[in-house]
């Protein structure tokens, strides 16, 4: 997987898992979730790739839970940027 694929599906993700919480998702998380991707995705290989996807599932998770608890209708990059900050330090996200 290339680093485009990997935004995509981790876009693909993120609205999937906003959408099934009922919330909405603001076009800065989404690109948010771009700059997260770029920032680092040259530390991945085939040996850390489940952490980081773990890491990724637990940021949406945390996301989704900051939105709700904020009464929030959507996902935004202050949701994504909460989330990150709940599960980090966590590889590739130190």
């Amino acid at each position: 997987m290339n680093e485009e694929e990997a935004r995509v599906a981790i876009k693909a993700i993120f609205y999937q898992a906003a959408f099934s919480a009922g919330l909405g998702v603001s076009k800065d998380s989404a690109e948010r979730w771009d700059h997260i991707v770029r920032e680092n995705f040259d530390e991945l290989n085939e040996n850390n790739k489940p952490k980081a996807v773990a890491a990724i599932l637990q940021i949406i998770a945390e996301s989704i839970l900051y939105a709700k608890r904020n009464n929030l209708s959507k996902l935004t990059e202050t949701s994504v940027d909460a989330g990150r900050n709940e599960v980090c330090p966590v590889f590739p996200f130190d």
